[in-house]
């Protein structure tokens, strides 16, 4: 029986007696002691003679009580105890992802470096794992702060106000090595550290990595790991990487992912983890045919109030200077994306979100068998309901409505940012329009299918006036299709590009984003917002919202606005280039037909579009590009 055995066997005896052990310290043992010898005292004789282990239990705990203090010095782990029931359900659980979700000051960060602790002196009481040297890593976000203010304070130097802390002491019963370059520590043998030769120990090494969440997912290349954990949010790639480098080391090894959820619903976290968890079985098993497989992913949540590390009345008091945003994921642990400089006012966005509701999903089909180009001249639109259809409509077109469709175009690579397209309700007056999100295309699509989606909600919008960003290139190949195959007449030229053109050129279609124009772009929807003069009621779009920050670039001269790390801005920049445009042009005096009854799409513009039509058809010199 070993002391930290002995100690489990402490906790017994007062649980025996419904005394519930808190966290044992230095300071409290000779109190704990104390009580644990009372309870004992308080047994009859017969439960004494029938509990076969107690003898050498009082002979060892007597033995720990005199050397106490110089045992803890060695080994401060020794003192663990799992901080609250999610602390004990994560080292409990069996699954291959084990995910943290919790708020601020709940156990999260010190559950899962207690982890690699028991894994490298193969003391994990909770899960079996085999007989070592094991190796770990840690992907921790900046690496310049994280290294000495979590990594090496809780391994090596000390928290203050840590009990547990440092978990692997100069001196102590368990560091060989900390190899400051590699940012690698080397743990001891048990046999070695057992025998307090742990600076000695010639065999083979345990060993804790940390890598940096900027040096790209290929330093985990090469590398066999028993045991991977991303500290808060970190790129996906780490993740996919990883996945393969745990994959090698055996059917024991697993990940941990322990955070507080700042980055809102489309982290990759709560789309791929937390999903999973939530469908169950069999999609939620590391071997989905076997009814008797260990889960995937385990989650673990817990607030503060649970948590019971903060005071409730200190929680409460925090909780009357934080927006709901804040209290949300740092209070209760769910999902909420928080920007540092957020660049929206987020009291008006909670406002918004209190009024978001959920939309009709699906697509939209030609109703009669006819190819895309020559949609204009004869068939009407349907939208048929599809539960993971990329349109989203909360309100469908009405006669005489005046829209705007802003389009993002991205590669259309998962995972990455995607493509979208929102449509915007302009109403007031030109000088002081109101905007409205009445529907959104969002999806990940090649960019020359993305432009026939765009064409077909365009002119299923009232031949909406459409605003296509051309930055990257991507956006270009859009606007082709859109006037050479499509020849839609409504686009909207930058005439602020006309006096930088050359002399052959036209003013310029579609909308650039850059340093030059991306500020008063941005203040556009800035300024709908505050004057609550924009209605949002995708809730998915309003966390784009909250998580979309503001920063000043290395030189100091421009500003940057972007998703905080990992967080998508698709559909942020989407309503971007629509406000922007809703707020500098005269947008209201576009036309758009007037239908009664049921939106037909033949109206008085087909005369235009047929002409353009069959000037293309008529003569193959015709630059499609070169058209009023």
């Amino acid at each position: 029986m070993d002391d930290r055995e002995v100690l489990a066997r402490a906790d017994q005896i007062l649980k025996m007696a419904d005394v519930e052990p808190g966290q044992l310290t230095v300071e409290n043992f000779f109190q704990y002691a104390e009580l644990v010898s009372q309870c004992v005292r308080d047994w009859p004789q017969r439960k004494k003679d029938d509990t076969p282990w107690l003898m050498d239990w009082a002979k060892r705990f007597r033995g720990l009580y005199d050397n106490f203090d110089r045992i803890v010095a060695a080994d401060p782990m020794i003192l663990y105890r799992p901080a609250n029931r999610a602390a004990l359900e994560f080292h409990s659980s069996n699954a291959f992802v084990r995910y943290f979700r919790a708020g601020n000051r709940t156990s999260k960060t010190q559950s899962g470096y207690a982890e690699h602790y028991f894994v490298t002196t193969e003391q994990h009481k909770w899960r079996e794992f085999p007989t070592g040297p094991h190796s770990t890593f840690i992907i921790g976000v900046n690496f310049s702060k994280y290294c000495p203010a979590v990594f090496e304070k809780k391994f090596l130097t000390g928290e203050q106000g840590n009990p547990l802390s440092p978990m692997f002491p100069a001196g102590g019963k368990w560091l060989h090595r900390y190899d400051e370059r590699r940012h690698e520590i080397q743990i001891a043998c048990p046999k070695c550290a057992n025998a307090g030769k742990a600076a000695t120990c010639p065999h083979p090494k345990s060993t804790i990595r940390l890598f940096s969440d900027t040096e790209g997912w290929e330093v985990l290349q090469g590398g066999s790991y028993v045991l991977g954990h991303f500290d808060e949010h970190i790129d996906e790639e780490f993740f996919n990487e990883s996945v393969q480098r745990i994959q090698t080391a055996g059917r024991s090894s697993c990940l941990l992912v322990t955070g507080t959820p700042l980055h809102g619903h489309e982290a990759w976290e709560h789309q791929r983890l937390t999903k999973i968890h939530l469908e169950g079985p069999p999609r939620n098993r590391i071997s989905p045919e076997d009814p008797s497989s260990a889960p995937f992913v385990s989650l673990h949540e817990i607030d503060q109030f649970e948590a019971g590390l903060v005071p409730h009345e200190r929680i409460k008091m925090s909780m009357g200077i934080m927006d709901e945003f804040e209290v949300e994921s740092r209070v209760y642990g769910r999902p909420a994306p928080l920007a540092k400089n957020p660049v929206f006012n987020r009291k008006a966005l909670a406002e918004l979100r209190r009024s978001s509701t959920s939309p009709g999903r699906g697509v939209l089909r030609v109703e009669e068998d006819t190819l895309a180009v020559n949609i204009v001249d004869t068939t009407r639109f349907g939208f048929h309901e599809q539960d993971d259809g990329p349109l989203r409509i909360w309100e469908e077109p009405v006669a005489g409505g005046k829209y705007i469709v802003s389009v993002d175009t991205a590669k259309g690579l998962a995972g990455r940012d995607a493509s979208c397209a929102s449509v915007l309700k302009v109403c007031g007056s030109e000088i002081s329009p109101r905007l409205s999100l009445v529907a959104q295309w969002h999806g990940w699509i090649n960019p020359l299918l993305y432009a026939e989606e765009v064409f077909k909600l365009a002119v299923w919008y009232n031949s909406a006036l459409t605003v296509i960003e051309l930055t990257g290139g991507y956006g270009e190949a859009v606007m082709l299709k859109m006037r050479q195959d499509y020849c839609y007449w409504n686009l909207f030229r930058d005439e602020s590009n006309h006096a930088q053109a050359g002399h052959t050129m036209d003013s310029r279609y579609g909308v650039e984003t850059n340093i030059r124009t991306k500020p008063f772009m941005v203040a556009a929807l800035q300024q709908f917002v505050s004057d609550r003069a924009i209605d949002i009621w995708c809730e998915a779009t309003i966390s784009e919202m909250v998580a979309f920050e503001q920063e000043r670039t290395k030189s100091g001269l421009t500003t940057r606005y972007r998703g905080v790390s990992g967080a998508h801005d698709d559909r942020v920049m989407s309503l971007v280039i629509g406000a922007s445009v809703a707020l500098s042009s005269a947008v209201l005096e576009f036309t758009a037909s007037e239908p009664e009854g049921l939106l037909d799409i033949k109206g008085k513009y087909d005369t235009e579009w047929e002409k353009i039509h069959q000037d293309i058809r008529d003569s193959d010199s015709v630059d499609p590009f070169d058209f009023q």
